[in-house]
C-alpha cells in the first residue's frame, strides 16, 4: 500500500509539471498569403523583436494521422487582432496568421476558443508502423478568402477532415 501511494505521488507530480510546462507554451507569428509566401510579425521591428502569443500547443487527432493546433490566451481575440496587424503592416494578401517557431516548423494553425481554427495551411503527419515515429502526409491550405479586415476567416474540425479524406 506505502508503494501505491509512492506511485501515485509521482503520477500526480509528473501530471502536474505536464500541465505547468503546457501553460508555459509560446509561439511566433507570421503572416501568409495564399501561395505561402510568409513574413515574421514583429512587435518592434527596429528592435527585432518578433511577436510572442503564449498558449498551449495540441496535436489534434484524425483517425490514423494528426495535426497541431496553437490555442492561444486570448482566442478568438487575439487572433483577430493578429490577422488586422498583418493586414495593416503587409497588405491585404497577407490575412492568414499562423504559429511558427523557426522557418522549417511545419504549417500548424491557430485554434480558437470556439472549438474552431483559424483559416491558414496544416500539414498533415500519420502515425507509421514503427511504434511512435510519425511521417508527413502533406500540407495544403484551408482558408475562406475575407478581404474585409472588419470580418475574420473561420474553419472547422470537419472542413480539415474532409479536404484530407477526399
Amino acid at each position: 500500500m506505502k508503494n501505491f501511494s509512492k506511485i501515485l505521488l509521482i503520477m500526480f507530480n509528473l501530471l502536474f509539471i505536464y500541465n505547468a510546462y503546457s501553460i508555459s507554451d509560446s509561439t511566433y507569428v507570421i503572416c501568409v498569403d495564399i501561395n505561402k509566401n510568409y513574413r515574421w510579425l514583429y512587435e518592434n521591428i527596429y528592435e527585432n523583436k518578433f511577436y510572442k502569443v503564449n498558449g498551449i500547443v495540441k496535436k489534434i487527432a484524425l483517425k490514423n494521422k494528426y495535426f497541431y493546433a496553437f490555442s492561444p490566451e486570448g482566442g478568438d481575440d487575439i487572433i483577430q487582432d493578429l490577422s488586422k496587424k498583418c493586414i495593416k503592416t503587409f497588405g491585404r494578401q497577407y490575412f492568414i496568421v499562423q504559429p511558427a517557431n523557426s522557418d522549417i516548423s511545419n504549417w500548424s494553425l491557430f485554434e480558437l476558443n470556439s472549438g474552431m481554427y483559424a483559416s491558414g495551411f496544416i500539414s498533415i503527419m500519420a502515425y507509421s508502423n514503427y511504434g511512435a515515429r510519425t511521417t508527413f502526409v502533406h500540407s495544403f491550405g484551408i482558408y475562406n478568402v475575407i478581404l474585409d479586415t472588419e470580418k475574420f476567416s473561420y474553419i472547422t474540425l470537419d472542413k480539415i477532415t474532409n479536404r484530407i479524406h477526399h
